[in-house]
């Protein structure tokens, strides 16, 4: 998604301007040697701004996307696309990561999908030597796979906490 997680300050502008870069989560989980089969994981991209710049249809795209995938993987049975839970971490700016957990709140309680969304950010960028951003992906990571399928809802993830 972006925000401060996913800033870089490239060289050749002096430093004093950012870029949304590819996304931090693949280079923390590849140092934490995070894979299949010890976790399911799969990192893609989507939107690439500041989390100040991000607008409500930027946030019906990233529902859409995550309603997609909730869809898509559900067993090929009778069962309706409410008897599974899909778990989802999305990288946000911490400026309007609020804003946009309220939003997918209230499209999850009107399609009644049952998701699990943790939203994670951090103060600094992944780039930067002590960034908070590993131990906050971290953080989500283990209240994505560890929570139950009855506390379907949209949650944040920092500095060691799930709210």
């Amino acid at each position: 998604m972006g925000g401060t997680i996913d800033k870089a300050y490239p060289k050749s502008t002096g430093g004093y301007t950012f870029e949304i870069c590819k996304p931090a989560a693949s280079r923390i989980l590849q140092r934490g040697n995070v894979s299949p089969p010890s976790c399911d994981v799969r990192v893609e991209e989507c939107i690439r701004k500041d989390s100040q710049d991000i607008t409500d249809q930027d946030r019906r795209e990233l529902w859409e996307l995550c309603y997609y995938h909730h869809s898509a993987h559900l067993p090929s049975t009778d069962h309706s696309i409410n008897d599974s839970v899909s778990r989802f971490i999305i990288t946000h700016g911490t400026d309007t990561m609020i804003k946009t957990g309220m939003y997918l709140s209230g499209r999850l309680s009107a399609q009644q999908s049952r998701m699990i969304i943790v939203l994670v950010g951090s103060k600094l960028p992944e780039t930067f030597k002590d960034s908070d951003a590993d131990f906050n992906l971290g953080v989500a990571l283990g209240a994505v796979q560890s929570m139950g399928e009855d506390r379907t809802g949209v949650y944040i993830a920092m500095n060691g906490l799930k709210i």
